[in-house]
């Protein structure tokens, strides 16, 4: 799934939700400052996709003539043009990798921050993080594939 702008807040709020209910840890600050925080992690990645995109679709833009002499799938190309600006950046696409690296920033700032207190290992709330993520997005797509 693509994160959007719009799915920031419930993403976020899902998050907060989780560890409010969890068992493994204890909220040391106000849930709104815990859901600011993880929105602002996750605006940057979905800003920072939307720009790998606009990169991709101008590279395309100034090959056209190219593209269309060669018959060449647009779509294929435009994959193979954003993994390649995406491997050089540093950003993962695939949705693992991206739910595990988005769970990774968002514990690393939360602690920065000193948000929440547990006694469990640092795996097991990460693990919270990406299974919010992850939940959030497949009831998402089953809710749009209705």
């Amino acid at each position: 799934m693509r994160l959007k702008l719009t799915h920031i807040s419930h993403i976020s709020h899902k998050i907060a939700n989780d560890f409010i209910h969890s068992k493994l840890l204890e909220l040391k600050a106000p849930r709104e400052l815990l859901c600011e925080l993880i929105e602002g992690i996750l605006e940057k990645s979905v800003k920072k996709e939307n720009a790998i995109d606009e990169q991709a679709r101008e590279l395309l833009e100034e090959n056209t003539d190219e593209i269309e002499f060669m018959r060449m799938d647009e779509r294929q190309l435009f994959w193979m043009i954003k993994r390649q600006i995406a491997q050089k950046e540093g950003f993962h696409l695939f949705w693992e990798e991206r739910c595990n690296d988005l769970s990774h920033q968002i514990l690393n700032k939360i602690l920065d921050e000193d948000l929440i207190m547990f006694s469990v290992s640092e795996n097991l709330i990460r693990n919270l993080i990406y299974k919010s993520i992850d939940t959030y997005s497949k009831a998402y797509e089953s809710i749009e594939n209705e």
